[in-house]
């Protein structure tokens, strides 16, 4: 799996990152069987940082296109 950050927009100690994963499914994954296809997830990420370390993070990303990539759900 790989991730590339595309934004970054920061405003105090809060931090929020847009972001795309990419892969290939070769291994359990939510109880999900390896199906060896490819996925393309995008994603957002709210980040609290304190003392330059992150204490409080949520993730906001597309369970349903990666469900579709898997071959799971159809597509729209």
């Amino acid at each position: 799996m790989h991730f590339s950050i595309e934004n970054t927009i920061s405003q105090g100690n809060k931090v929020a990152v847009s972001w795309i994963a990419t892969g290939t499914h070769r291994g359990p994954f939510m109880h999900i069987p390896a199906t060896g296809r490819s996925v393309f997830v995008r994603g957002m990420s709210m980040l609290t940082v304190e003392e330059a370390q992150i204490v409080g993070a949520v993730y906001i990303w597309d369970v349903a296109g990666l469900l579709r990539d898997l071959g799971l759900l159809p597509q729209l």
